[in-house]
């Protein structure tokens, strides 16, 4: 049986929870795919800053994750199954979003709160316009 470290599996776990790929944590954290992939498998672990983002994007505490490297190394089974790959019509779970909506979510999730605002912003300000008299 495979094994893999409590760290990885956790952001693993988490990752496909969220219903992000690889990619999109990678890219929200502006790494390439690899550079995560070895943080899902033990190869490497990520810097303090770097784990504060990913703790955002997955949506939890930086000590959380941080508690899990008190032993980096240390591995437990390693679970093979696959992420859903599915994208339904209509979405009801972010797991069911396309790839290009959950590399924007990622981004969105790792942004800071006056990058998240203007995103905020724009999406009311085009949802707006969209709607007005004209249109």
């Amino acid at each position: 049986m495979r094994r893999g470290t409590k760290f990885g599996n956790e952001l693993r776990r988490l990752r496909i929870q969220s219903g992000l790929t690889q990619q999109a944590v990678a890219d929200a954290l502006h790494v390439n795919r690899a550079t995560y992939t070895y943080y899902e498998t033990g190869t490497t672990t990520p810097s303090v800053e770097r784990l504060g983002k990913i703790a955002e994007i997955l949506g939890v505490s930086e000590l959380h994750l941080a508690g899990l490297l008190q032993a980096p190394f240390e591995t437990e089974p390693l679970d093979t199954r696959r992420a859903p790959k599915k994208v339904a019509g209509s979405p009801e779970h972010v797991g069911q979003l396309t790839p290009q909506e959950k590399s924007l979510i990622a981004r969105y999730r790792a942004g800071s709160p006056e990058q998240r605002e203007r995103a905020e912003a724009a999406l009311r300000y085009g949802r707006g316009k969209r709607s007005g008299p004209g249109c």
